[in-house]
């Protein structure tokens, strides 16, 4: 145990060396919960659009996805094997490189953010079963996660223990969801929605987001040089 503590704490030195103004700027951006409302909106318009009404209890699934991925990794997890976050070692101060002196709470496994985010990449992509929303919505939850590696607030065994837990428990909501929308006679099973080229519209927001970011991120490193 002690020779993959260590390996995961090389890893995180290693891969947190590896920065510039630049993505320090880019992944303090890509990381507020704002900048992805857009995306967050053109989903919810295209479940509406190709659902109806119905587009609800997708919308309640999500909810539900994100309240057991942020409870059980917060909650449950964290308390549960009390692992300090690299930030709050003391053998590690001076060698890791913050953002911002950004230092989080006082324990790191599993990796909230990375639970979350594969929590809703996984369910997402069971609903809209489209390959390339599927491309973009992992690329999306990947970026999140190591996010919290290049910041130095989580060790890359945090963020392992959170995709594995977020991949569970979206997968779990969205067989909840399916076997419900199957039983219930006034609900239309997901398998018989068909997602069309509406998807492309969500996917368009989103790349255009991650454009902004890196937009944004070159006129604050300019501003700031």
């Amino acid at each position: 145990m002690e020779s993959i503590l260590q390996l995961d704490t090389d890893i995180l030195i290693y891969l947190n060396s590896i920065r510039s103004l630049l993505w320090d700027n880019f992944f303090w951006i890509y990381t507020s919960t704002i900048i992805w409302v857009p995306l967050y909106v053109a989903i919810t318009y295209v479940l509406f659009k190709r659902m109806g009404w119905q587009a609800v209890w997708v919308l309640l699934a999500v909810a539900l996805t994100i309240t057991l991925c942020d409870q059980i990794s917060s909650s449950i997890f964290k308390p549960l094997f009390a692992r300090p976050r690299p930030t709050r070692e003391p053998h590690l101060e001076g060698i890791l490189q913050l953002i911002n002196d950004y230092r989080a709470g006082r324990f790191g496994f599993v990796s909230g953010h990375a639970t979350n985010s594969f929590g809703l990449a996984i369910f997402l992509s069971l609903i809209f079963r489209k390959k390339y929303f599927a491309i973009f919505i992992y690329v999306w939850a990947s970026l999140n996660a190591y996010s919290r590696i290049y910041a130095g607030v989580h060790y890359p065994g945090d963020i392992l223990g959170g995709i594995i837990l977020g991949t569970f428990i979206g997968w779990g909501v969205f067989k909840l969801y399916e076997y419900i929308t199957i039983r219930h006679p006034k609900t239309n099973s997901i398998r018989e929605t068909k997602f069309g080229s509406e998807v492309q519209f969500a996917v368009a927001v989103g790349v255009l987001s991650f454009v902004m970011i890196f937009l944004s991120s070159k006129i604050l490193l300019k501003i700031m040089s």
